[in-house]
C-alpha cells in the first residue's frame, strides 16, 4: 500500500462544467490572457467553476507560479497541447475549456519540460545542491527550510505529509544529482526530478516543483521490465474510453489486489458522479469507526473532520490512504466496487488488517466458531467471544459471524 508524492507547487485546477458550443475568444487568447496577467480577474472564469475552485484559491496559485516560473514569455504547443512557457520554466496546459462567452469552464496544468540553455553557475549549482541537501536528507522535513510566503501556500502539515510520503515510497536520501537537465533527488527506491526550485535572500525555499522521474520512454519497454521481474507478474494496459489493449503480460493469470482495488473504489465513485448520484464537493464524517491502519495519514485526523469526494479521491490515489479508502467504500457501497472488480466478498483495508491480526487468529478456529454461533456454550461464552473481536484503531479487528458446521 505504497504512497504517491504530490508536487508542491503544481497547478490543479480543475473544474468541470456544461459549456455551449459557441466561443467569442480562443482558446489561446484566454490562456495568453490569464497566465500573462499580473492580477487575474475572476469575471475571467465561468460561474460553474468558480463554484467548485474559489476564486482566492485560483488567484493564489496563479501568484505562485508566477513566482516560481517569472513572467509568461510565449503560448507554444508540444504533443497537440498548449505550453506556457516562461523565463524559468514551463507548463503543460492539461485542461482549458472555454463557454460562450470565452469564459474557462475547465483549466488544469502540470510542470512542462525543462527550457534548454539554461546553465546555472558554478554559485548557483552549490546553492541547489546545499538546499535540496537540506531539504530531502532529514528523515523529517524542516519547515524553517521555507519561506513564510511557500508555506500561506502549502501549509506546515501538507508539507510534513508530503515528504513522509515521499520517504515511505522512495527510502532514504542517496544524493543530490545535478548532472542531468534539471536536478535530481535519487533514494534508494527511485528519484524525483526537480522542475523548479527558488530560494530568498536568507535561503529559504520560495518555490519548489518535484514530479517522479519516469522510468520508460514506451509501454514496450515497460512491458519488458515487467517481463524481467522474479515470480509471477502479470500486466494490463488498457484505454478507458475503448476498451482498447495496451499492453498485456499474462493478463489472466490471477495476483493478489492488493491497493490496486483502490482503483475501483475511484471508478465507482466517477460512475456515481457521472450520474448525478453523488458531487464532487459532498462531504463525509471521519468516525473511529472509519480509522484504518497506514499507508496514509487521515488515520489519524480528528473524529468529526470533514472531507470532500474529491479530497478523499486524492487521498486515496496519491498517498494509498487506507482511511480515505475506507470513508469511500462506505459512501459507494461495496456491490459497485465489487462489479467494477468483478468478484464479491471486497473487504476494507480496516478488515483486511483484521484478518491478518494474530490476535484474532482464535477466532478462526473451530471452537471459537461454534461458541459464535451458539452450538456450544452458553451466553457467556459468546460474550467472551465478541469481547475478543471488539474494535481497536491500533490493531483493527471485525466482529467475526462465521458459520461451522461442526463435520
Amino acid at each position: 500500500m505504497s504512497a504517491h508524492p504530490l508536487t508542491a507547487l503544481t497547478l490543479t485546477l480543475l473544474a468541470t462544467a456544461s459549456a455551449q458550443s459557441g466561443e467569442v475568444r480562443t482558446q489561446a487568447e484566454a490562456l495568453t490572457r490569464l497566465l500573462g496577467a499580473e492580477q487575474p480577474q475572476a469575471e475571467w472564469f465561468a460561474p460553474e467553476f468558480l463554484a467548485q475552485v474559489p476564486f482566492a484559491t485560483i488567484a493564489a496559485q496563479l501568484a505562485g507560479i508566477r513566482q516560481s516560473y517569472g513572467a509568461l514569455v510565449r503560448l507554444d504547443t508540444l504533443e497537440g497541447r498548449p505550453l506556457a512557457v516562461y523565463e524559468r520554466g514551463t507548463l503543460l496546459i492539461t485542461v482549458a475549456s472555454l463557454d460562450a462567452q470565452g469564459r474557462l469552464t475547465g483549466f488544469g496544468a502540470v510542470p512542462g519540460p525543462a527550457p534548454q540553455g539554461t546553465t546555472p553557475s558554478p554559485a548557483e549549482r552549490d546553492t541547489i545542491l546545499q538546499t535540496l541537501t537540506r531539504v530531502f536528507q532529514p528523515e523529517t522535513v524542516d519547515p524553517a527550510l521555507f519561506a513564510p510566503e511557500f508555506l500561506a501556500a502549502v501549509p506546515e502539515a501538507q508539507l510534513r505529509e508530503q515528504f513522509s510520503a515521499i520517504r515511505e515510497q522512495f527510502g532514504a536520501l542517496v544524493r543530490v544529482d545535478l548532472t542531468g537537465n534539471v536536478p535530481k533527488v535519487i533514494y534508494e527506491r527511485g528519484a524525483l526530478n526537480v522542475t523548479s526550485l527558488r530560494v530568498d535572500a536568507q535561503g529559504r525555499v520560495t518555490a519548489l516543483t518535484i514530479t517522479p522521474e519516469v522510468t520508460f520512454s514506451s509501454l514496450e519497454e515497460a512491458r519488458a521490465a515487467f517481463a524481467a521481474l522474479p515470480g509471477q507478474v502479470s500486466l494490463l494496459v488498457r484505454e478507458v474510453d475503448t476498451g482498447r489493449t495496451l499492453a498485456a503480460l499474462n493478463p489472466s493469470r490471477p495476483l493478489a489486489v492488493g491497493s490496486t482495488f483502490k482503483l475501483a473504489i475511484l471508478g465507482e465513485l466517477q460512475a456515481q458522479v457521472g450520474r448525478g448520484e453523488r458531487r464532487w464537493t459532498d462531504e463525509v464524517t471521519l468516525t473511529d469507526a472509519d480509522r484504518s491502519l497506514p499507508s496514509g495519514t487521515l488515520q489519524d485526523a480528528p473524529v468529526g473532520s470533514r472531507y470532500t469526494l474529491r479530497n478523499l479521491a486524492a487521498r486515496m490515489i496519491r498517498d494509498s490512504d487506507n482511511t480515505a479508502t475506507d470513508l469511500l467504500l462506505r459512501v459507494v457501497g461495496r456491490p459497485g466496487v465489487e462489479a467494477q472488480l468483478g468478484q464479491t466478498a471486497m473487504p476494507s483495508t480496516r478488515e483486511a488488517f483484521a484478518l491478518k491480526n494474530p490476535a484474532n487468529l482464535a477466532c478462526c478456529t473451530p471452537t471459537a466458531r461454534q461458541v459464535w454461533t451458539g452450538r456450544r456454550g452458553g451466553g457467556s461464552s459468546r460474550r467472551r467471544a465478541r469481547h475478543r473481536s471488539r474494535t481497536s484503531r491500533s490493531s483493527p479487528r471485525v466482529r467475526w459471524r462465521a458459520t461451522w458446521n461442526g463435520s
